[in-house]
């Protein structure tokens, strides 16, 4: 669902039992719904992503690496702060 709030459009839509709900910053409704679209396809997309990682690791969760963005076994998570690291090089790589 996109909507106008003062200027610009915004879109609202429910993935996963979550709310996504995110400014397009476009005064344009046709641009606004094609940016609605191409967020709900990267969802989907990331979606696949995690379940193929999933099971080719053979776990129950994966997690994205706050440093290289690669998806990882969440059992082997390095935390540092509230980010999350897949080795320990990657956490010493940021300063949190």
């Amino acid at each position: 669902m996109i909507y106008k709030r003062g200027k610009s459009y915004w879109y609202k839509f429910m993935w996963s039992g979550e709310i996504i709900r995110e400014s397009t910053k476009q005064g344009n409704d046709k641009t606004a719904r094609n940016l609605e679209s191409a967020h709900r396809a990267r969802l989907a997309v990331l979606s696949k992503e995690q379940d193929a990682v999933r099971e080719r690791l053979q776990c129950t969760e994966v997690l994205t690496c706050h440093e290289c963005e690669k998806l990882f076994n969440a059992d082997k998570a390095v935390r540092k702060g509230e980010h999350v690291f897949c080795t320990a090089k990657c956490a010493s790589a940021v300063s949190v």
